[in-house]
């Protein structure tokens, strides 16, 4: 059977069902549109011939869990992905409405759609389009699609532990990173994980007049500022005490089977958008796949609309992600980072 004759023909028909899926708004940082998000997924999994759907609530975003079980002693993959997305903001940087998917030359560009909702509904289609072909599969297939990636998958775990029979498989496959710098998509056997933070620092009760009160009222920027510049050193490397002590280099193996990847410098510096980089093949991969890192996400504080407003503020918010390596224990990093923090602002 010819599978592109099958997506050809039905090409206009499966863009339409991701543009549906797209269009359904699923912010789960502000609880927007999760639930309806999760039925009408759960109904494309069905219309796409999945034997058995269901939605699981609980103490967590509905996730979307279905089976198509073939025999006992078929091989079962497990494909996972997620359905809601991360807010949209700032919307004045659009092109076109981010939850109306809009083609231009080539690609579709809307909120989801290449994090995570393009890609499972590509897989549900993939399944569409095998069933069509050959009427059932020659393997035991799983989904599950949750609604709480985007702020942690804080109950993955729990849903994991109390859900293990049925979730049993041979192996999880899951589309969600990015390429090839040449286009090519490749697969992963590990990722980084990540421990993310939030620092909050206070000084006065209220905000002062930096001309009244300046040099007598407390700047907890200031403060985190201070506790930044001891996290880092001028090349970079993390000065927090034990944050590389479980990092193993990379073996020989590993370094030849790197060096055997596509690098690109230019289209690295034009998917990131700085054309400063300079940076080796050797050194890009061992950064990208065997450092731990310490991220600065956020650091918020003070007066940042137009004009000027000299105040002195009260409070300062910084958040941090540290994605971590094979063997870093995430308990052990997050002790390690309170111990530096009570060693150099203890108050």
């Amino acid at each position: 059977m010819d599978y592109k004759a099958i997506i050809n023909q039905h090409k206009e028909s499966y863009l339409e069902e991701l543009f549906e899926v797209i269009r359904q708004k699923s912010i789960s940082a502000e609880n927007v549109g999760i639930e309806a998000c999760a039925e009408l997924v759960g109904e494309k999994m069905a219309a796409a011939g999945v034997r058995h759907v269901e939605i699981i609530k609980g103490d967590h975003h509905p996730v979307v869990y279905g089976e198509h079980i073939v025999s006992e002693d078929a091989m079962t993959l497990l494909i996972y992905g997620h359905y809601d997305v991360q807010p949209p903001d700032p919307l004045e940087e659009w092109d076109s409405e981010p939850f109306e998917p809009t083609i231009r030359d080539g690609r579709i560009y809307a909120r989801g759609v290449g994090d995570n909702k393009g890609q499972f509904m590509a897989q549900l289609l993939a399944f569409k389009t095998y069933m069509t072909a050959h009427g059932n599969l020659p393997i035991n297939i799983k989904f599950l699609i949750e609604g709480e990636e985007e702020i942690g998958s804080r109950n993955l775990e729990p849903f994991i532990r109390t859900h293990k029979d049925k979730l049993k498989a041979d192996l999880v496959y899951t589309s969600d990173g990015p390429m090839l710098s040449n286009g090519h998509p490749y697969i992963l056997l590990g990722v980084r994980g990540m421990l993310y933070v939030e620092l909050n620092a206070e000084g006065s009760a209220f905000d002062n007049h930096s001309g009244n009160k300046g040099n007598i009222a407390r700047n907890p920027v200031w403060e985190l500022v201070h506790l930044l510049g001891t996290m880092k050193d001028s090349a970079g490397r993390t000065l927090i005490e034990g944050f590389y002590d479980e990092v193993k280099p990379p073996t020989d193996l590993e370094k030849e089977l790197l060096m055997q990847l596509p690098f690109h410098l230019e289209e690295i510096r034009r998917d990131i958008g700085d054309d400063t980089l300079e940076m080796t093949k050797e050194e890009y991969y061992r950064k990208l796949c065997f450092e731990p890192t310490l991220n600065i996400s956020g650091l918020v504080s003070g007066y940042g609309g137009e004009g000027a407003k000299t105040i002195i503020p009260s409070t300062a918010k910084l958040k941090l992600d540290m994605r971590l390596v094979m063997d870093q224990d995430p308990e052990k990093i997050y002790q390690s980072l309170e111990d530096h923090i009570e060693a150099h602002a203890p108050t």
